[in-house]
């Protein structure tokens, strides 16, 4: 067990404790997450293969105070390698949804979850921020009974790496200046992953010529294609779903409709 100074820095105090890194958590093409421990605290400490994306996450998260966001913590060095330190949250919306946290989320925690994400995103665009990669991975939560935790994470590297499967129509198109509306058509996306438990566009067959390629699923959300609504939950919650899915930036609605929708 590895045992580091933390250097948190804020505004008025600069101060040390003492942090262990143990277990790797999950490790990506960008990231690498792994247990810690400060004092009694279990937290995430994270690290990137780009030195820079670390520092755009700490000015990202380091100004933002809101309980559906991620808690940044500080930052330390260990074998000369920067690491991001955060709450830690036991998973996330795809695992509760698709993975091996499989989690039969009723209705009411759904709702309630949904209704935090657009939350955090209505504070980040009262901050003049925006997400830039909504998908599930980056929704954490912490499931205990009836009780829900969501939290939003990633803000680094989303501004320059997105999903495709959850981006706007209009950020495909070139020299098209990204903002929270391109968030709100993802949240629709979100939403329908969590009130149906299935991927966006996941009708649409493995072998079919329709999504074979990125190019291809370019066209057709361009085209206006949308994910198959199966069924029905409420008419209010499929209503907001859509109008946050809509071609035309200037129709979808504002994060307090959703909010307010979402009940």
């Amino acid at each position: 067990m590895l045992v580091v100074k933390l250097l948190i820095i804020t505004s008025v105090l600069i101060y040390c404790q003492d942090i262990r890194k143990q277990s790797i958590i999950t490790k990506g093409d960008y990231a690498t997450i792994y247990f810690g421990h400060l004092n009694e605290e279990i937290v995430c400490l994270k690290s990137f293969k780009d030195p820079l994306a670390l520092d755009r996450e700490v000015e990202d998260l380091q100004l933002l105070n809101h309980t559906n966001i991620i808690r940044f913590i500080g930052r330390h060095s260990v074998d000369g390698v920067d690491m991001l330190v955060m709450e830690y949250m036991p998973t996330n919306l795809n695992k509760v949804i698709h993975g091996e946290a499989k989690n039969n989320l009723t209705l009411g925690q759904k709702v309630e979850l949904l209704r935090d994400v657009a939350k955090a995103l209505l504070y980040l665009s009262e901050n003049d921020k925006y997400h830039g990669d909504l998908k599930p991975s980056n929704i954490l939560l912490s499931v205990d009974g009836d009780s829900i935790k969501t939290k939003l994470c990633d803000f680094s590297d989303s501004k320059f790496r997105r999903t495709f499967m959850y981006m706007c129509p209009e950020n495909y198109q070139y020299g098209y200046k990204f903002s929270y509306l391109c968030d709100i058509y993802s949240f629709g996306m979100i939403m329908y992953e969590v009130l149906f438990e299935i991927k966006p566009f996941s009708h649409v067959p493995d072998d079919s010529d329709v999504f074979k390629n990125v190019f291809e699923w370019k066209q057709q959300v361009l085209e206006g294609r949308r994910p198959y609504i199966p069924t029905i939950h409420s008419t209010d919650y499929i209503n907001i779903m859509t109008r946050c899915w809509q071609s035309d930036p200037s129709k979808r609605p504002t994060y307090q409709e959703i909010i307010d929708n979402l009940k």
